[in-house]
């Protein structure tokens, strides 16, 4: 686990364990993203804020929810 996470992603981890070893949100189906003037990332596990409190990183751990992302 990385030596800073952010709270929200400490409690993810709290709540639903951790997920398979090497894989990282960035390739989870519960990762979201939002496009504006720029890409935000979300998880659809987390209240959305709509705001930088919610906002997700790719290069987190995946947590016990973690599901492949399957693209169309």
């Amino acid at each position: 686990m990385s030596a800073k996470l952010a709270p929200r992603m400490v409690t993810m981890l709290k709540m639903y364990g951790n997920g398979p070893q090497g894989k990282h949100c960035k390739s989870c189906a519960h990762l979201v993203i939002k496009q504006w003037d720029k890409r935000y990332f979300k998880c659809d596990l987390n209240k959305d804020t709509g705001g930088p409190a919610s906002d997700w990183r790719v290069t987190w751990p995946a947590c016990g929810k973690y599901g492949e992302r399957v693209e169309a």
